[in-house]
């Protein structure tokens, strides 16, 4: 590990030492389009060789430090490592514009169970290698190489990304001050007391042979009988069924010979200890105290014992209590004080049952099939029915989860919940209502299992000392390594001779390393200060996550660090939502919807099968994920979303090519105070400093959507659809005195913009600020100041409602435009009456309006100066008449086209009456013939009816007496109602059979006698419906849905 670590430093400090002296990239030509690959080739290496990314803090400032939640290092990084990415790195660089060394550091995670099994699936399939045909220390070997190779990759996927880094911190979750730091911590929680070990029910997956943490656990409801399919086993496994299970009573009476025990699993029955009935359930009172026999060991008595935590309305109110399988048995036979550990399931998931020897080694779920089959035998099984229930899955492994009664270490988390939950006052929390969801972790709170079966981890610092002549109980000792636990139980066992001594095998839960992350970034333990120093780390200044791990991750951290050092250990909480699909469905591979970010950076290509993936470059995906409100529950990645951010790229591509043509070549300017030309220069400054203040406010509170918004919009609608494309007159023909005073109003919003957006879109920002040819600039958009509010102030708040007006009025006229076909080229004319900010606005900007849109307008005062035949009211609103003079609109085209529109709504409007009519004649008819009450409202539903189900498509009916759907396998002993159904139908149609065998009928005819018997049952049953309804409400609420019946059949 030391020369891994080594390895690890050197490789990065050679690299920037080899870059130190690069400077900017000449990287050629620039393609005429945006060309992502282009733009991103070179600019990371320029980062790292001016160490961009490692600026040291100012005397007397402390720095701003947070971390990269680190990857697993199982795989490549997923969208929700991109979005993370994308919010931390526009963080970390606009912190960085804004004065302050900032230390943004990286780390890998070891992953734990999840790494062991991809390493263990790589060596099967590469070299037919098990687990198990190695020593552990070979096998810690293949993870190192592993963990060496994916940490190579990842960081090479980080860079993709754009991610500034402080890539000489980077720190990993097994490297030697983590190390320290583990062993550390738990010896201090062991001596609290906080650490102890003990016998409890964990989530146990027999699939790795090991407890996993709830995290990795998730939660299947099924609502009705679902087959599932686990790994190892071929047939998949039903559930959702609720077994309903006789235990005869010891003792039977005439009265009470047998209870009936509801379960979901009746392969625990042989571990059962005891039937619990709810102490206020008055039918099973008198059996409380007495005993029951196991249905399967009819020799073991089984008392019956009374609990208020049975639900008396679920199943029959009697369940069986097995402590060994199940979380709330466990807790209700320790507080009754029954027999806790006998089990029937071992740690693979098979049987153990030494009274049943056709039991005996059976997988659990082919016990379950053995158990039932002996029960139906017994006249034990009562009945199956259908149970809504959650499945606890293994997300890692697709393994149903036992729970499984194991002697593991636990963390006592009651009085470490405690302390965080009072110093959550001391936190700031976004969004705020997580601040209720943390709570809501600490006070649910439940110890903590920390041991996990696995060999790729942090091993427990726990030794199982046992003693000469059993002198003395085996005990553990809590120890750094074997010397010291030596030294321990020398001084606290002196009379006795130690025999043998052995170090646990178990590995500590990954979770608990990486709790202690903000701790080890501080130096802990060996050089931690928690007070200001100038590369001190604790506590972080933020904490960045998805508020998926809030529970498992940064509430852990908050307990330990507030009970290992007093401290919390960041003062700011960010949480963001969970990546998903456009549908907003969580991104899975069984679904088919996961996104790999590197494919949408890099591209891929198109095949014979498959269309390909567009380079859409890092800044694209970037911008793309940063439009969604990160804090909401979800984020919804939109492939919309995703071009339209490109195309946004491609904008302002071009838009800088125009303004750096209309630069004069490379003549340097100077960004001095700004020369006006017009109001249009006031009026774009003063929305860029409308853009530089929101920008600035929603970074503050992390709505970076609104950032993103605020700067496309800006520069696509009123940046270049406004103020480019008025300048241009000032450049074509010829090029105008006044040219100059735009270039440096070109100069003064370009280089603000691009410092303002540069966090969001680093390469692309970085690419074209290098263009500008600026007298004073930074030597990388990184390195220059941040635009504040106070240093961008230009506000002209009446300019900016004026053009809102102009805004709105261009629109309309270009609408016009399309309507009726006019040429863009060709002048019109309008005459407005206005006042106040619609006035000025027409006067103040008229100018412009004749070069965007080629339009005049006069001002007037009253209608009677309005002399147009032919002119068409634009706007109409309170303080502004406007109206556009139709001058070249041919009357008569516009007319037929008007006609044909009109006869379209008239056809639509006649076959709508028609349908109408068809109805109300029914309703007429029937109020006609009502008395005939007979002949109306039954014959003639019936006749409907038959005719209806005559005409369904053939597979329809048919489908739903499809007698396969009937599996004895899964519904032991039960007779389901669709097969009395369906042969009841059968019976009815067997004379037509019969019939149609003697008179060679085709099988169309039986088919049709067939429908016939399945509509006349329906009717019969309606029609008892009716009377029903007639009988018990009145005979005109019978009348009523039979009028509704016949018309809706009919319309």
């Amino acid at each position: 590990l030391h020369l891994i670590d080594m390895l690890l430093i050197g490789r990065r400090w050679i690299s920037i030492f080899c870059r130190k002296f690069a400077t900017r990239p000449d990287k050629g030509e620039r393609p005429a389009a945006y060309d992502a690959r282009f733009v991103e080739s070179c600019w990371y290496d320029f980062w790292l060789a001016n160490d961009f990314f490692n600026k040291s803090p100012t005397t007397g400032r402390k720095p701003y430090v947070f971390c990269l939640p680190p990857p697993n290092i199982t795989g490549d990084l997923h969208l929700g490592h991109a979005l993370t990415v994308a919010i931390e790195d526009a963080i970390a660089r606009k912190h960085r514009m804004c004065g302050d060394a900032v230390f943004w550091i990286p780390g890998f995670d070891h992953a734990g169970l999840a790494t062991q099994l991809v390493v263990e699936n790589m060596l099967f399939n590469k070299n037919g290698i098990l687990r198990k045909e190695m020593s552990r220390e070979d096998f810690v070997r293949a993870c190192d190489a592993w963990k060496m190779e994916r940490m190579s990759s990842i960081e090479a996927q980080l860079i993709k990304l754009g991610s500034s880094l402080n890539w000489q911190r980077t720190f990993y979750t097994m490297d030697t001050n983590f190390t320290k730091a583990v062993v550390e911590a738990f010896k201090i929680l062991h001596q609290q007391g906080l650490i102890y070990r003990d016998y409890r029910i964990v989530n146990w997956s027999p699939y790795f042979c090991s407890g996993v943490s709830d995290i990795e656990v998730q939660l299947r409801y099924v609502e009705q009988p679902t087959e599932i399919t686990i790994p190892g086993r071929i047939e998949p496994v039903s559930f959702g069924r609720l077994y309903f299970v006789k235990y005869p009573l010891e003792n039977p009476t005439a009265e009470d010979e047998f209870v009936i025990v509801a379960t979901t699993r009746p392969e625990t029955i042989p571990a059962d200890q005891a039937v619990a009935v709810h102490p206020e359930d008055p039918r099973y009172g008198h059996l409380i105290g007495l005993r029951v026999r196991n249905p399967l060991l009819s020799g073991k008595m089984l008392p019956v014992i009374c609990d208020k935590r049975v639900e008396q309305n679920l199943g029959s109110g009697v369940v069986k209590v097995t402590p060994a399988h199940g979380r709330m048995d466990f807790d209700l036979a320790r507080e009754h004080g029954l027999p806790l550990e006998h089990r029937c399931i071992d740690d693979h998931g098979r049987m153990v049952v030494d009274e049943l020897v056709e039991l005996n080694g059976l997988e659990r779920f082919a016990g379950r099939e053995l158990v039932l089959s002996m029960l139906i035998n017994r006249d034990l099984l009562v009945d199956c029915k259908s149970h809504p229930m959650n499945v606890p899955i293994c997300i890692r492994s697709g393994d149903v989860m036992e729970p499984m009664l194991k002697e593991q270490w636990y963390l006592n988390c009651s009085e470490l919940a405690t302390e965080v939950e009072h110093a959550v006052d001391r936190l700031d929390i976004l969004p705020a209502g997580m601040r209720n969801e943390w709570l809501n972790w600490t006070s649910k709170s439940e110890n903590w299992c920390l041991s996990r079966q696995s060999w790729w981890g942090h091993r427990v610092p726990a030794y199982y000392a046992t003693f000469e002549n059993d002198c003395h109980p085996s005990v553990w000792v809590v120890a750094s390594d074997e010397s010291d636990a030596r030294g321990v139980i020398a001084d606290k066992y002196p009379q006795y001779t130690l025999v043998n001594l052995r170090q646990d095998d178990d590995v500590l839960d990954t979770w608990f390393s990486s709790a202690l992350v903000p701790l080890v970034l501080g130096g802990w333990p060996e050089k931690f200060n928690s007070r200001f120093t100038e590369n001190c780390y604790f506590p972080l200044s933020l904490l960045e996550t998805g508020h998926d791990i809030l529970g498992f991750w940064a509430v852990k951290m908050a307990m330990l660090s507030l009970k290992l050092v007093g401290e919390l250990p960041f003062r700011k909480l960010l949480l963001h939502g969970m990546i998903c699909d456009e549908q907003r469905q969580k991104m899975s591979k069984s679904k088919g919807n996961v996104i790999n970010p590197m494919q949408l950076i890099q591209g891929t290509p198109s095949t014979e099968t498959d269309q390909g993936v567009t380079a859409y470059g890092a800044d694209a995906v970037r911008f793309a994920l940063l439009r969604s409100n990160v804090k909401a529950d979800t984020v919804a990645f939109d492939q919309t979303m995703l071009t339209r951010s490109r195309h946004f790229c491609n904008k302002l591509w071009q838009s800088f090519k125009f303004v750096k043509k209309m630069w004069n070549n490379d003549t340097e300017v100077d960004i001095l105070s700004p020369v006006y030309t017009s109001l249009v220069d006031r009026w774009i400054l003063s929305r860029l400093s409308a853009v530089v203040k929101n920008v600035n406010e929603s970074f503050e509170t992390y709505d970076f959507h609104r950032c993103t918004n605020d700067l496309l919009d800006f520069w696509w609608f009123e940046f270049c659809d406004v103020y480019l494309e008025w300048s241009k007159h000032y450049f074509y023909p010829d090029r105008t005195p006044a040219a100059e005073n735009v270039v440096s109003m070109f100069a003064i919003v370009t280089d603000t913009y691009l410092r303002l957006l540069a966090p969001f879109m680093p390469f692309l920002t970085e690419e074209l600020y290098s263009m500008l040819p600026l007298k004073s600039k930074a030597i990388s958009v990184h390195d220059a100041a941040y635009p504040k509010a106070d240093t961008i102030n230009f506000f002209e708040p009446h300019l900016d409602s004026q053009m809102r007006f102009i805004s709105e009025l261009l629109h309309h006229v270009r609408s016009v435009r399309r309507e009726f076909n006019i040429s863009p080229v060709k002048l019109l004319k309008g005459i407005a009456i206005c006042k106040g900010v619609e006035r000025a606005a027409l006067e103040n900007f008229s100018e412009l309006i004749d070069q965007l849109a080629c339009f005049r307008c006069d001002l007037v005062d009253s209608d009677k100066y309005i002399n147009m035949p032919n002119h068409l009211t634009l706007i109409s609103q309170e303080n502004c008449q406007l109206h556009l003079e139709l001058m070249y609109v041919k009357q008569d085209e516009i007319l037929e086209r008007f006609e044909k529109q009109l006869n379209l709504l008239q056809k639509k409007r006649e076959k709508l009456l028609r349908k109408l009519n068809t109805r109300m004649r029914l309703l007429r008819w029937l109020r006609y013939f009502r008395r005939d009450y007979l002949i109306t409202f039954t014959l003639l539903p019936y006749a409907i009816s038959i005719v209806s189900i005559l005409l369904i498509p053939c597979t329809k009916v048919e489908e739903s007496f499809n007698l396969q759907a009937y599996d004895h396998n899964y519904f032991p002993g039960v007779v389901p109602r669709t097969f009395l159904g369906a042969l009841l139908l059968s019976i009815a149609v067997y004379p037509f059979y019969i019939l149609a065998k003697l008179f060679g009928l085709s099988k169309f005819w039986l088919l049709i006698a067939t429908r016939c018997m399945l509509t006349t049952g329906v009717y019969i049953a309606y029609y008892k419906l009716l009377k029903s309804a007639s009988r018990n409400f009145a005979k005109h609420i019978c009348i009523d849905i039979r009028f509704a019946h016949i018309v809706e059949i009919v319309g």
